[in-house]
């Protein structure tokens, strides 16, 4: 009896997964998936093990066949493989739901900011990506002579957000670039 998910199911996605079902892909001479049987594949909360279990195949076929999935070009979420939750990552999951940047929850728990990421996605928590707004562009066309660090502050960003916004305002012209001095008294080409 299969794992069966609540979730409705994607008339678009049932229709590519029939595709996907009726022809042979890799090693599957031994086992054929039925759509009933991949449904629950792309469903994260249910642990691949479960799957296993219910299907009564080994493990090791359901990570292959989510291999093939992804290599025939479903979208299967990244589901934990025994990775238990700790309090910790709860709480860490918490900071990154209430608008917490990665790095700032990266410095809170003394962890890299990767590792965070990596925390992110597994929870399905949408990553923060703030688009610029015409008015924060206004503030640092306005303050172009103060320093990045100080316009960071005005507006809100981080260091590298505000560098890299300088740069596109730049490009578009719509900032001077950086006056270069000439550094030393040195005439090019001599040393």
């Amino acid at each position: 009896m299969p794992v069966t998910s609540n979730a409705a199911p994607d008339p678009a996605l049932l229709a590519r997964l029939a595709a996907y079902a009726a022809t042979p892909h890799g090693n599957r001479a031994t086992r054929t998936w039925t759509i009933a049987e991949l449904r629950p594949l792309f469903d994260p909360a249910i642990p691949v093990w479960t799957i296993a279990e219910q299907m009564g195949v080994p493990r090791a076929t359901v990570t292959y066949e989510l291999v093939r999935l992804r290599r025939a070009g479903f979208a299967v979420p990244e589901r934990p493989c025994n990775w238990t939750r700790s309090p910790r990552t709860f709480a860490i999951e918490d900071d990154l739901r209430t608008g917490m940047t990665d790095a700032a929850v990266a410095r809170r728990y003394g962890m890299s900011p990767g590792r965070i990421n990596e925390i992110r996605r597994r929870a399905g928590i949408p990553s923060l990506s703030r688009r610029w707004t015409e008015a924060e562009r206004e503030v640092l066309i306005a303050h172009q002579d103060q320093s990045a660090h100080a316009v960071a502050a005005l507006v809100g960003r981080t260091l590298r957000a505000v560098d890299g916004e300088r740069g596109r305002l730049i490009a578009q012209g719509r900032m001077p670039a950086k006056i270069v001095r000439p550094r030393g008294d040195h005439e090019p080409g001599s040393a």
